[in-house]
């Protein structure tokens, strides 16, 4: 299954996906594009809404260019039209798959399983601690865990160590997470202290490998959540999988979460993100805030199957904020749940948060009620990232996209100017501000900026990840705006 934030269209990628044919007519049948998204919701498990068919349609015309196919219209006539056999469905697992991550990017929650949960371990227990990592990405999540933990684990005093599995459905995300080789992109919150401790600096100077004692610790391996393909071995302790079920059916999220608490400990947890608290809720499964993600017990399957009755009928079901967060804080619309004043009581209120977690959080939950259509929500997480760090790049990255979609260029221009005084050279946002000045029917202004972003990418190695692109390369950007010079030419 596309695992983590592996598995849409996010906004950050709207940015430089060449999109720019929003609002345009798109030069095949809808009825096409229909028949692909059903066949990616039966084979990948993914939804999508009837907004996003120009998005997809730019992503599928992109992975045309990239398998340099000359006729595209035929080319996705036949994949909507054709049977999804395993070579097709690897072969267009691009076009549906982003590999957002990075190192430490939840601590919160990590500094919720040192605290809590690492204390009810034994002292005495010899036998590993086993840990799955549904969602993996090219592997960031999996490695930090490993990272911290273990070394928590010592710091404890405790024998028992770490043994990981971590999977995702993409193939090629898999290989690079085995080589565990990472880019400066991969290491937003992680320092030169950080690197010296579990990497290697290779001979490139702009890459850091894994070090092989630790590359040892974790399996990775391919595997699609849709498919009847076997789970990893069972049992774990935790079960990570977060940023997947949103984009589920709700009956494909619950057979998801039960499959997961099937393969438990009987003191396991699952882990999801906070907007996936509200679907495990909703299917009858009852949990608690373990910082900013909400735990699912191995014992809530068990729960729910005793009162099947209720929880179907029951609406009334009551979700409380995570407790790290003020109560001013709030789902998506799309949970139907109660939010009541006060945290869970098995998790202590924490007095003051630090601001780098706390902007962490918020954009985080702005970007997913971004990716679920919901600008409303996504404003308001926003406006809690801004007046915290005024100067968040990616805040107003976001606030930019979601002005275009509810179709506001000048905000949207406003908010990338705010961008580029903070970072001049920023190739992203140029890109953007080329796409929204097309838009607006001025070709000059888009013209001076893709030649301003060629220019910055000559600055950059081919393979180098350029910065807030989701780690698109300075050579994928650079034949991103050439294809725009062409079409803007034609």
């Amino acid at each position: 299954m596309p695992m983590k934030a592996c598995c849409r269209l996010p906004w950050h990628k709207l940015l430089i996906w060449c999109n720019h044919e929003q609002g345009t007519a798109m030069k095949i049948p809808a009825v096409w594009l229909q028949q692909i998204i059903e066949k990616a919701g039966l084979h990948f498990g993914l939804l999508f809404q009837h907004e996003q068919n120009s998005e997809l349609y730019s992503r599928l015309k992109l992975r045309a260019q990239e398998l340099q196919v000359d006729d595209v219209p035929a080319w996705i006539q036949h994949i909507a039209q054709a049977e999804w056999s395993g070579p097709l469905q690897q072969q267009l697992l691009p076009a549906f798959t982003v590999g957002e991550s990075y190192f430490c990017r939840d601590p919160l929650v990590t500094q919720w399983l040192i605290q809590q949960w690492l204390p009810t371990i034994p002292a005495d227990r010899d036998a590993p601690i086993r840990i799955w990592s549904a969602g993996c990405c090219r592997g960031e999540e999996a490695y930090s865990l490993l990272f911290l933990l273990s070394d928590a684990l010592q710091s404890a005093g405790l024998q028992a160590g770490l043994t990981m599995v971590a999977t995702d459905l993409n193939p090629e995300f898999i290989a690079k997470a085995e080589q565990g080789i990472y880019r400066a992109a991969s290491f937003r919150h992680g320092n030169a202290t950080f690197r010296q401790r579990y990497f290697s600096a290779l001979p490139d100077h702009n890459s850091w490998q894994v070090q092989p004692q630790w590359r040892a610790l974790i399996k990775f391996q391919t595997l699609n959540l849709m498919a009847t393909q076997p789970h990893p071995a069972a049992p774990f302790e935790l079960i990570f999988c977060r940023n997947v079920l949103m984009y589920f059916s709700p009956k494909q999220a619950q057979h998801s979460i039960s499959r997961f608490l099937q393969q438990l400990t009987p003191g396991g947890l699952l882990l999801l993100n906070a907007v996936e608290a509200s679907i495990a809720t909703q299917a009858g499964y009852s949990g608690f805030w373990a910082g900013d993600n909400y735990a699912v017990p191995a014992t809530a399957l068990a729960a729910r199957e005793l009162q099947p009755k209720v929880l179907a009928t029951d609406t009334s079901l009551t979700l409380s904020l995570p407790a790290t967060f003020s109560s001013t804080t709030f789902l998506p619309a799309t949970s139907q749940v109660t939010l009541p004043q006060t945290p869970p009581p098995s998790i202590p209120r924490a007095r003051t948060e630090p601001v780098p977690a706390k902007a962490e959080y918020y954009l985080q939950q702005a970007k997913t009620s971004a990716d679920l259509q919901q600008p409303e929500q996504a404003r308001h997480w926003l406006s809690q990232l801004l007046t915290l760090t005024p100067d968040s790049v990616a805040g107003y990255l976001l606030s930019a996209q979601l002005y275009r979609q509810q179709q506001q260029p000048r905000l949207a221009m406003q908010a990338l100017q705010k961008v580029l005084y903070l970072e001049p050279d920023l190739v992203v946002a140029h890109l953007f501000k080329a796409t929204l000045a097309k838009e607006m029917g001025d070709p000059q202004m888009a013209l001076k900026q893709l030649q301003l972003c060629t220019q910055l990418l000559q600055h950059y190695p081919p393979a180098l990840d350029i910065p807030y692109s989701d780690q698109l390369s300075a050579g994928q950007l650079d034949l991103i705006c050439q294809q725009l010079v062409a079409e803007m030419s034609e």
